[in-house]
């Protein structure tokens, strides 16, 4: 995770097409670090990120698409977790 980015590697097979980056927690063009990943323990493709913008994105690693977006924080997120 550098730089508003986060980057998928599977690490079952060699470096393919499956592995990729991406851009996340970004607003008016200024990239905000991310402080925390949480991996949901049933949906093993679905993950959440949480940001110094004060945003957590929920993501689909399979798709590579943005699932949901939560409404703002008035602080940084530092940690998540799946119930």
């Amino acid at each position: 995770i550098i730089q508003g980015r986060v980057a998928v590697e599977y690490l079952d097979s060699m470096p393919t097409k499956r592995n990729y980056t991406f851009k996340c927690h970004r607003k008016d063009n200024k990239a905000y670090p991310i402080n925390t990943v949480a991996f949901h323990p049933k949906y093993g493709g679905t993950f959440a990120t949480g940001g110094c913008d004060g945003m957590v994105n929920i993501w689909d690693a399979e798709n590579k698409k943005r699932l949901a977006v939560l409404p703002e924080y008035p602080t940084s997120i530092s940690s998540l977790s799946f119930k």
